[in-house]
């Protein structure tokens, strides 16, 4: 048992107060609260040359944004599914894509094309068109405004969403990895304020271009990881966190 002595003159008392601590120290930490779920819906998404590429599609809360999610090469719409429901737990809706000749996106205007096939023809500059159609689909068919549209892309996701956001004007652009040049899409020399750039110092490529933007100070928020490439990332808790703290002060 526990105990102290008391002041003079009050004798001795039990320690009551460091038993209930330590009972509470004891006591199991509560569960993190699980992750929001979100009903997503498969939509269909028509590009201005001719795509038709495959979405999930999960509804913003009322007046939130809507981030349009653009993945690396060889890879698909499923590679955000653990980033998504971040997003969500901020109220914001997700439109992830798989970009032409990825995955359910590969009826071209010529037929079927998969990712060879968009390869051989050098087809990626014309990629922008994806997150063009994507942020032409919010508009018309979910009545989401252009001010409310957000662009988060991955590796050659990222420079698409570059090359789009110069075009759609959007709330917001987040950059993970991007490259000076992928595929011949290349990374506009000029940014600005409603951009975000994550890269981290061991993707030489990607931080590369992350150093360039530091040199000019156009303006761009500039983020890194302690390692990964585009959405691997946001497994590093500081930077995913430094990241949902620049979306919220987006306007």
């Amino acid at each position: 048992m526990f105990y102290t002595k008391s002041r003079p003159g009050k004798g001795l008392c039990y320690n009551g107060l460091m038993l209930a601590l330590l009972t509470l120290l004891a006591w199991p930490a509560a569960a993190a609260p699980p992750a929001p779920a979100c009903r997503s819906e498969a939509v269909s998404i028509r590009t201005a040359d001719g795509w038709t590429l495959a979405g999930s599609y999960c509804k913003p809360q009322k007046g939130k944004p809507v981030a349009v999610l653009a993945h690396g090469l060889a890879s698909g719409k499923g590679e955000w599914d653990k980033f998504s429901p971040e997003l969500w737990r901020l109220g914001w809706g997700t439109l992830a894509l798989d970009l032409r000749g990825h995955a359910g996106s590969t009826a071209g205007p010529a037929g079927p094309s998969d990712l060879a096939m968009v390869d051989a023809v050098n087809g990626w500059p014309q990629a922008h068109f994806d997150l063009e159609g994507a942020a032409a689909f919010l508009k018309k068919e979910k009545k989401i405004r252009g001010s409310r549209i957000v662009l988060i892309g991955a590796s050659l996701g990222a420079n698409l969403c570059a090359q789009a956001a110069a075009r759609l004007s959007p709330r917001a652009t987040v950059l993970l990895s991007p490259g000076r040049e992928y595929r011949g899409v290349p990374l506009p020399d000029a940014l600005g304020p409603k951009f975000l750039v994550g890269a981290a110092p061991s993707d030489p490529y990607a931080h590369q271009s992350l150093v360039g933007l530091e040199a000019r100070g156009d303006g761009a928020a500039l983020l890194r990881a302690s390692a990964g490439h585009g959405v691997q990332m946001l497994d590093d808790p500081r930077f995913s966190k430094a990241l949902m703290a620049w979306l919220q002060k987006t306007r």
